[in-house]
Parts: C-alpha cells; sequence; structure tokens
C-alpha cells in the first residue's frame, strides 16, 4: 500500500479581506482538519506544512490579481513538494487554502506524469450577515 503522505498549504494569498484589516480564515483549514482528527483517520505517514507568503491586499497593476508575485513563488515551491512526493510514489493529501493553491496541485499531478493528488481547499462564496 502506498504512504499517505498530508501536505498543508494554509494560504489565502489570493483572498478579499473580509473586513479591514481582517485577513480571510480560509487559511485555518488545514489546521482545524488536523485538530479534527482527518490525519488520524487517514493514518498518514507524515505530514509537511509549507507556508505561504505574508498576505497583503496588493493588487498587481498588470494582471489585477492580489498578491500575484508570493502566490507565483508560493505555487512553485508547492509544485516542487508535491512533485518529488509523488515521484517518490507517495499518495498525497494536499490541504488548502484558497483555489491559488489547486492550480500547484494539479501541476505537480501531470508533471509527475499519471499520479494522482487529492485535494482539499475550501472557497468562500458567500458570507452570512449578521
Amino acid at each position: 500500500m502506498q504512504e499517505l503522505i498530508i501536505v498543508e498549504l494554509p494560504s489565502n494569498l489570493g483572498l478579499i479581506e473580509p473586513g479591514p484589516g481582517r485577513e480571510p480564515g480560509v487559511k485555518k483549514l488545514p489546521e482545524w482538519l488536523k485538530t479534527n482528527g482527518l490525519h488520524e483517520l487517514l493514518h498518514a505517514e507524515n505530514t509537511y506544512t509549507l507556508l505561504p507568503p505574508a498576505y497583503t491586499m496588493e493588487i498587481d497593476s498588470e494582471s489585477g490579481v492580489r498578491n500575484a508575485n508570493s502566490i507565483i513563488s508560493f505555487a512553485i515551491r508547492q509544485a516542487e513538494l508535491l512533485k518529488k512526493l509523488l515521484m517518490e510514489k507517495k499518495f498525497v493529501v494536499a490541504l488548502g487554502g484558497d483555489c491559488s493553491d489547486e492550480a500547484s496541485s494539479l501541476k505537480a499531478s501531470r508533471t509527475a506524469l499519471r499520479m494522482k493528488v487529492f485535494a482539499i481547499f475550501i472557497m468562500s462564496v458567500w458570507r452570512k450577515r449578521l
């Protein structure tokens, strides 16, 4: 049986702040899942946590993308780690962050030929107003 590895990617680099000076909370998903027993349930052999660059509300003037350079550098680091693990024949469960993390998982999976990545990402598409 393949060794199951969890890769935590706690990023919210592509998201808008929910209020002035408040960072989006989606980066907390990997830790919440761990606290609530996912890692134990999956019998993960190892867990890697790749920390993203600092979150800002900076918009790239050319692309219009929030934190564009940070997203790119984080995506490259993610893809390198995921590709390495996949080439070692590990079964990787990637836990994100925002959807910018998903692209790196897919790229690494494709680069590693027919290997597969199971990825969980949460996206806030609505907020309940109190």
